[in-house]
């Protein structure tokens, strides 16, 4: 009995001593939490001319996926604009997927555009969000058979999407240029912005605390109650 219950300690512990890695940029003023385990290795950023992958992890045991983009084109644009899902499904048929519809859907406390896909052998879903001006989504796959939407982590994932703070975007106005721009025409203006890098998720640390508190405390009752049995007998 004993020996039991020191196991299933073992297991709370390891389970509180775990955290996931939260993932933000001052640029956007945006966060995700991503799985952060063993199995998930981190994606390089990528930029094509309509998107900019800012990060995302993929799980090979799994052959699962997820990815955070800007849309560049869609800089600006009100998530119920037309173009948004125009453009978005033009972009996931160049790139080989079958789309199954649209929706809007809600995740965490974000508001989305839900594209049912497939690529290939993987199964999921790509969302699209409005936040700071700017239209991100996010993509979920899982190609083990599975969809993505029955993978815990990719679900949770998803759903930590949330706007952190202002981004470091200033929008500055443009003298008429000599073709005819109009009047009061505006460009974005990118300052300087330190890179988006994981960070701890605050309030991670006390969670850990308190975790290994309460394995240390139920360790040395255990330890009190096997002393003391064994004198009795």
């Amino acid at each position: 009995m004993l020996r039991r219950l020191l196991s299933l300690l073992t297991v709370l512990f390891l389970a509180n001593s775990l955290h996931a890695a939260v993932w933000q940029s001052a640029e956007y003023g945006i966060a995700v939490t991503l799985p952060d385990g063993p199995d998930w290795l981190p994606m390089p950023e990528a930029v094509t001319p309509t998107i900019r992958v800012l990060t995302g992890v993929a799980n090979p045991r799994t052959n699962s996926m997820f990815n955070l983009a800007v849309q560049i084109p869609l800089a600006g644009k009100k998530l119920d604009a037309p173009e948004v899902a125009e453009t978005i499904k033009k972009d996931l048929t160049a790139l080989g997927y079958s789309i199954f519809g649209y929706s809007k859907t809600g995740a965490g406390t974000t508001q989305w555009l839900q594209f049912p896909v497939n690529h290939k052998d993987a199964k999921g879903v790509v969302r699209a969000t409005a936040a700071n001006g700017q239209i991100f989504t996010v993509t979920m796959l899982r190609g083990d058979g599975k969809s993505a939407l029955e993978d815990t982590d990719l679900v949770r994932t998803g759903a930590s999407f949330r706007i952190t703070n202002e981004p470091s975007v200033a929008i500055a106005p443009v003298a008429p240029s000599p073709s005819g721009s109009p009047a009061g025409a505006t460009e974005k203006v990118v300052s300087p912005a330190s890179p988006a890098t994981p960070v701890e998720e605050s309030g991670e640390m006390d969670y850990k605390r308190i975790g290994i508190a309460a394995g240390v405390l139920i360790f040395l009752l255990l330890m009190v109650w096997g002393i003391i049995g064994s004198g009795k007998k």
